[in-house]
């Protein structure tokens, strides 16, 4: 349920986007103009991350028509035991548990990452990740797309 305040300021956004007061017919056109790609959970695909175990990805945005241009977002479902590495990527990663608590290792360091914890791992960075406990880790995984060729 949209709340009023909400509408009121999706209104006025819209103004100072287009330089007008915004009719109710320009307000729909305008928000279906950013929101391209909604995709259901459903609806992502599974991807195989390389040096992964225990661990089943779903891909929620990225590499599609109308999704995002320069990153894409991955859920990660990490069993117990479940992890990946040690290894590197060229990219930056952003981290971002969910539920369940995961152990990070990198450059000499060890920490737990639990619910609504995040880490930025710049490229070029071995790291460790596993699911130490007994239940099931969830993850965002946010990381630009590689530069076109």
């Amino acid at each position: 349920m949209v709340r009023c305040a909400d509408a009121i300021a999706l209104r006025e956004w819209l103004d100072q986007k287009v330089g007008a007061p915004c009719g109710r017919r320009s307000i729909k056109r305008e928000a279906q103009a950013f929101m391209t790609l909604v995709k259901h959970l459903d609806q992502a695909a599974r991807y195989d991350a390389p040096n992964h175990f225990d661990v089943r990805s779903l891909r929620l945005q990225g590499f599609e028509k109308g999704g995002p241009d320069a990153f894409w977002v991955g859920l990660s479902y990490f069993l117990p035991e479940g992890g990946a590495g040690p290894d590197s990527g060229a990219l930056e990663k952003v981290y971002v548990v969910l539920s369940g608590r995961l152990t990070l290792r990198a450059e000499g360091k060890e920490t737990v990452l639990g619910p609504m914890d995040s880490v930025c791992i710049p490229g070029g960075v071995v790291r460790e990740i596993k699911n130490e406990g007994k239940e099931i880790v969830a993850m965002l995984v946010v990381m630009p797309q590689a530069p076109k060729a």
